[in-house]
């Protein structure tokens, strides 16, 4: 949240990018942490299955982070 206030208030060019760095590293933590969380919450038993089906949600856009394109869905 802090890393798009400051994208919104920046009068340069160079602190837009490093908020912007800020934000990406906030979303990454963000994805693991719901990776981590849920398979807390899950039984040992399952959690294969779990994080398979976790994964499956994550296939049609993990491309667009590799290539740096847009998901249109």
């Amino acid at each position: 949240m802090v890393g798009l206030v400051v994208v919104g208030l920046a009068q340069r060019m160079n602190v837009a990018i490093g908020a912007i760095a800020l934000v990406g590293v906030g979303a990454g933590l963000a994805e693991m942490i719901g990776f981590a969380g849920t398979l807390e919450t899950i039984p040992v038993r399952a959690r294969g299955k779990y994080l398979g089906i976790l994964f499956l949600f994550y296939i049609p856009i993990a491309g667009c982070s590799t290539f740096g394109t847009k998901p249109t869905l």
